[in-house]
């Protein structure tokens, strides 16, 4: 979708491995509330987050990048995607549109795939409704102890309305999610390590923190099926979410849930007839290759409310729990020198207790 390797630096470059194995019981995944930074969040109307490149992953010429939202009309959301280059100018590279189910907790796509609203593709679920000028579909969601889920999608380019997927007999485009692996418990040894893996502390301190106190992390792949050339397509990424929508004015930890990492879309190739949206083996061998090959993107902790520059972090809460209290010093403590320092001390003295 976004116009979308991993090596992690210790002494030497190495390609991650899967930590953990799906686990017998996961929670279930919203595709709204998953994607808070999409909608009106209370009083305000736009919401931003920024994402820095890692560093060891490919390099497109730029290092950041802004996730942008704001409103349409009736009741319509866009979503773009913007280079963010050193002289702090910014080129959009992504514009799409999306509007909100909250009776269900469904983020419905209408629109992406181009730079702009006039080249971004209409998306439907059905060849039917791609003909009529219908758009819109659930981006999917995986209910509790479910780790697979597809849209049939007919998205529209060229002017041609391509069949949506309905089986093996009736093949077509669709998009699909999948829980490739799931990390149980906040600051459990598994999830830890993952989290130090995918999003290195030297590199993305704030980010790291997010997605070791999360109440629920893991890797999703993102598959794609498009057009009537059957486009392949993929986008690695690893999510956080659990947190509930806060009725308080502190939006902090409904801004936590999200794409903590994401790699920029990998195309592999065109396929007929194209692999179905279940074959796991096919799809999790082609997607993992976009942790290598793709810039890969993760989340700093920064995010805009309207015109409000916020953090996803109190200045001093070290385990980011929302408090500055005994188990930050703790944490400071143990890792003092590597990463926390003098400066990182008098923070959490200046905020301790809130």
């Amino acid at each position: 979708m976004k116009n979308w390797i991993l090596v992690l630096v210790c002494v030497v470059f190495f390609i991650p491995h899967t930590i953990f194995a799906q686990a017998p019981s996961t929670p279930s995944f919203s595709s709204s509330d998953s994607h808070p930074q999409y909608w009106a969040t209370g009083p305000y109307q736009y919401i931003n987050r920024k994402f820095q490149r890692l560093s060891s992953s490919a390099n497109p010429g730029y290092d950041f990048l802004w996730e942008k939202n704001g409103p349409l009309a009736n009741g319509e959301r866009f979503v773009t995607y913007s280079k963010l280059f050193p002289n702090l100018s910014e080129e959009l590279y992504e514009w799409e549109r999306w509007t909100l189910d909250a009776t269900n907790h469904q983020a419905i796509l209408h629109q992406y795939g181009g730079r702009t609203e006039t080249t971004s593709g209409p998306s439907s679920i059905s060849l039917a409704n791609c003909q009529s000028g219908i758009t819109g579909h659930p981006w999917p969601s995986l209910s509790s102890n479910q780790s697979f889920a597809f849209t049939p999608e007919s998205r529209k380019s060229n002017n041609q309305c391509p069949p949506e997927w309905q089986n093996i007999q009736n093949p077509g485009g669709y998009i699909a999610i999948s829980l490739k692996d799931y990390w149980p418990g906040p600051f459990s040894s598994i999830r830890n390590q993952a989290c130090d893996q995918y999003l290195p502390p030297s590199i993305d301190p704030v980010g790291n923190l997010v997605c070791k106190s999360s109440p629920t992390a893991g890797i999703i792949y993102q598959r794609y099926v498009i057009g009537s050339n059957s486009v392949h397509g993929c986008e690695a990424t690893v999510y956080a979410w659990g947190y509930p929508q806060s009725n308080s004015e502190n939006y902090r930890l409904w801004m936590r849930n999200g794409e903590l990492r994401f790699s920029d879309f990998i195309n592999l190739g065109a396929y007929s007839p194209p692999h179905p949206p279940d074959d796991h083996v096919w799809w999790d061998s082609q997607c993992q290759r976009a942790w290598q090959e793709k810039p890969n993107w993760l989340y700093t902790g920064d995010y805009q409310l309207d015109n409000q520059n916020l953090s996803s972090a109190i200045t001093g809460d070290i385990n980011l729990d929302d408090h500055v209290d005994i188990s930050d010093y703790n944490l400071l403590k143990q890792s003092f020198s590597n990463p926390y320092t003098v400066f990182d001390l008098n923070q959490l003295v200046a905020n301790f207790g809130k």
